[in-house]
């Protein structure tokens, strides 16, 4: 499953307890998730660089629905965020 998304990616999820436009996101990752280095970072985009989050940083409902999308169950993430594992 994929573990790293860029502002524009989740902005298209329309995740719950996330901001939906890719402002309010950028505000969200200007205030609060760039504290946080190691689940944050920069690549190489086409014309410049890109940041991605990590999938850690999401709520928990946001992150069940991100497994759910891609087919896996979202009992995972639930039992996973009891155990502090994310």
């Amino acid at each position: 499953m994929k573990e790293w998304f860029t502002i524009a990616e989740i902005s298209s999820a329309r995740l719950p307890f996330l901001p939906k436009s890719e402002g309010g996101l950028r505000k969200l990752l200007a205030m609060q998730w760039r504290k946080q280095e190691e689940q944050v970072r920069k690549v190489k985009g086409s014309a410049r660089s890109v940041t991605e989050c990590h999938i850690s940083l999401f709520p928990a409902e946001a992150r069940a629905r991100l497994i759910d999308n891609s087919g896996n169950g979202a009992a995972e993430v639930v039992q996973a965020e009891r155990l502090g594992a994310l």
